[in-house]
């Protein structure tokens, strides 16, 4: 990586040393972006206060996730079919409406006992339900059949919903292999 704005060098060292996994784009991939956190020891070569050099060397999740698949579907009427041309996703769900309700997605049946009145998400990828503003955990409040979270597979997955769910919003996390 190469830049010549002094200024960036406190910013930059910082995001290097951040734990965890984050969002790595590149240039040969503009529609992906893969998940990955930095393995080396990075030594700052700084030339004349001018220009800055360092090396990187990261290690990534195998998935190269696909930018659309950041932003959500709405999904107002039951019946809805998303097509997924990549490999099997693990989507984020949020439900709206009031009471109970059953929602489908493919072959997953869910059913909600209660929505509260800001809705309830529901993560395929951490396997947990919980309330819109993550304060309140409503695993309690959900009934997944056969214990196994939703899964957009390759191919048309149907969405389908009754009684007091409103509309359901769904970010898919559409990724490949590369």
């Amino acid at each position: 990586m190469h830049w010549r704005n002094a200024y960036r060098d406190a910013r930059i060292t910082e995001w290097l040393h951040k734990p965890g996994y984050h969002r790595l784009e590149e240039s040969f991939h503009p529609e992906h972006y893969r998940m990955a956190y930095v393995s080396s020891n990075q030594n700052m070569d700084n030339r004349m206060e001018v220009l800055h050099r360092i090396t990187v060397a990261f290690e990534c999740k195998p998935q190269w996730f696909k930018k659309s698949g950041d932003l959500p579907i709405n999904v107002s009427t039951s019946g809805k079919s998303l097509l997924n041309t990549g490999e099997d996703a693990m989507p984020l769900i949020t439900v709206s409406g009031s009471g109970e309700g059953t929602l489908t997605v493919g072959d997953c049946v869910i059913t909600i006992s209660s929505i509260p009145a800001k809705g309830i998400v529901i993560d395929s990828e951490l396997q947990d339900a919980y309330s819109s503003d993550k304060l309140k955990n409503l695993n309690t409040s959900i009934k997944v059949k056969n214990n196994s979270f939703p899964v957009l597979k390759r191919g048309k997955t149907t969405i389908s919903f009754t009684s007091g769910i409103k509309s359901v919003k769904i970010v898919p996390r559409w990724w490949d292999l590369l």
